[in-house]
């Protein structure tokens, strides 16, 4: 595990001009950094960019390590975005196989209801015809 490199003189990223909101943004003090810049150049590019001779980290490449560990390949955002999208695949599947299952309940039932019509038809046919004979019957 490495750590971050500290000058002497530079402890926190306040001292050259970073600091970081309330809203997790950070902002930077152009004049502060250029004072820091000015008073101790090495201080401030040991805190940066760290010291490789001793496997000891800056600021930076502690934050390129964990911007790599959120977006890179295998990283968290990746990561999320691919099983949303399965997620999202798999619900088109269900999507469409629920479609398919009810058009075929609606293609059943119109089925149904065109036999139920024919059948309804046939019986006003033959009551027609039965009250006709009755009719007739009563009539002699």
């Amino acid at each position: 595990m490495s750590t971050v490199v500290t000058s002497d003189s530079i402890v926190l990223l306040s001292q050259i001009g970073v600091s970081f909101e309330q809203d997790g943004t950070y902002s930077l003090d152009e004049v502060r950094l250029r004072e820091a810049l000015t008073e101790d150049p090495a201080g401030v590019e040991a805190v940066l960019v760290g010291d490789a001779a001793v496997t000891d980290d800056g600021v930076l490449d502690v934050l390129a390590t964990t911007i790599d560990a959120l977006v890179g390949e295998s990283g968290r955002i990746p990561t999320a975005k691919q099983a949303a999208e399965d997620n999202i695949s798999e619900l088109e599947s269900l999507i469409a196989s629920q479609e398919v299952r009810l058009e075929n309940v609606e293609a059943r039932l119109e089925r149904q209801f065109a036999a139920l019509e024919s059948l309804i038809g046939q019986l006003q046919s033959q009551s027609g015809f039965l009250t006709s004979i009755i009719s007739q019957q009563a009539a002699q």
